[in-house]
């Protein structure tokens, strides 16, 4: 009888604390989606215009919807908005659009008292459109991509209901659309059915020697109740992409932004 009483004792003690400790990583529900805003800065420079930067502030909308009963599964999308311009021009008359798709799997590898390391494999799809009118108003330029590649996430509870994520990604090989450098016709079709035929023309495959793609988000979470939870995140991105009868194209991105889960 007295074992009895200590084995079921020591069993509500010890069994008690490790669920404590699996519980205590998990500050959003095993079911979430969320909205974003984000504010930033945006820079690209395509070669096939010419060599110089366009910059300028960036706007962002973004929906996720996030699965972690033990692994992690995430669907998300964002569009982009922002206005560029030159060193060379005193007002920002070029335009970006920008549409991401991006999908995710990654199994949960490493979990301890207050932390989760999760790595497995994402799948993103990336629609660019750029309009530089005192550059090349007969053209349309974009920088279209599919690409396959890794992800990571590490979940750090700092502190109770407070919680950091940090997110990295790298694509590894990537189907990719970019104008020729060099074009036969003199004006584009810009109707929006030319416009949207040419973002789905000159295909190129490559790995890292001819497409590269890093993420990079760092993300601060707050539970507000059992229902919501509230994030800010600083994010940054890099893109290169140069196909064999395209100049290269390169663009940087850091965002702040504000997220609601629920």
């Amino acid at each position: 009888m007295r074992h009895t009483l200590l084995i079921a004792l020591l069993y509500g003690y010890f069994g008690g604390s490790l669920t404590a400790q699996a519980d205590s990583t998990q500050l959003l529900k095993n079911i979430n989606n969320s909205i974003a805003i984000n504010i930033g800065w945006h820079q690209v420079k395509d070669e096939n215009i010419h060599r110089k930067v366009h910059e300028g502030v960036q706007y962002g909308l973004a929906y996720s919807h996030l699965r972690t009963p033990k692994n992690r599964l995430q669907f998300s999308s964002q569009l982009q908005y922002a206005r560029l311009r030159t060193e060379y021009e005193p007002t920002p008359t070029s335009t970006s659009v920008q549409l991401y798709l991006h999908g995710n799997y990654a199994w949960r590898c490493l979990e301890a008292e207050t932390y989760q390391l999760y790595l497995g494999a994402s799948a993103v799809a990336q629609y660019r459109f750029y309009s530089f009118p005192n550059w090349d108003e007969s053209h349309v330029y974009w920088a279209d991509d599919i690409s396959l590649g890794l992800s990571s996430y590490f979940d750090w509870q700092i502190a109770d209901k407070r919680q950091l994520m940090v997110t990295f990604q790298a694509s590894l090989v990537s189907l990719f659309s970019r104008p020729a450098a060099y074009r036969n016709q003199k004006i584009d079709d810009l109707s929006f059915g030319g416009v949207l035929s040419k973002m789905h023309s000159n295909w190129d495959i490559g790995t890292l020697n001819k497409a590269i793609g890093l993420h990079f988000k760092l993300e601060y979470q707050i539970e507000l109740s059992a229902q919501l939870t509230q994030a800010f995140s600083y994010t940054a991105r890099y893109h290169r992409l140069e196909g064999n009868n395209s100049a290269a194209w390169q663009q940087i991105e850091h965002n702040v932004g504000v997220q609601l889960y629920f």
